[in-house]
C-alpha cells in the first residue's frame, strides 16, 4: 500500500492512501448511497448500509477531530451535529 501524506494550510497532514485494494468498494458503496439520493446519515445507518466504508470509519475515527472519508469522487463528512453528510465533488 502506498502511503503520502498531504500538508495542510493548517500545517496538519492527512495520510492519503493511493492503492488501497478496498478503496475501489467504498468508492462503489459511496456512489450507491448517492445514488439512492441519501445524504446524511447517521452511524447506524452506515454500518447497516455500507459495511467496508463503517469499517474504515470505525477504524479511523478519532473524537473530537474531523472524521469522514474522501475519494476522488465523493466526501463522507461527520459535522458537528454528529451526522455524516455525502456530497459529490
Amino acid at each position: 500500500m502506498n502511503e503520502e501524506h498531504e500538508e495542510h494550510e493548517d500545517h496538519t497532514q492527512e495520510q492519503v492512501v493511493t492503492d488501497d485494494p478496498k478503496a475501489g468498494q467504498i468508492e462503489s458503496e459511496l456512489a450507491e448511497l448517492y445514488k439512492a439520493g441519501k445524504k446524511k446519515f447517521d452511524v447506524e445507518d452506515i454500518q447497516e448500509t455500507s459495511p467496508a466504508l463503517y469499517d474504515l470509519l470505525f477504524d479511523t475515527y478519532e473524537p473530537d477531530e474531523d472524521n469522514g472519508v474522501e475519494t476522488s469522487r465523493y466526501k463522507l463528512l461527520e459535522r458537528t451535529d454528529g451526522f455524516f453528510y455525502l456530497t459529490k465533488k
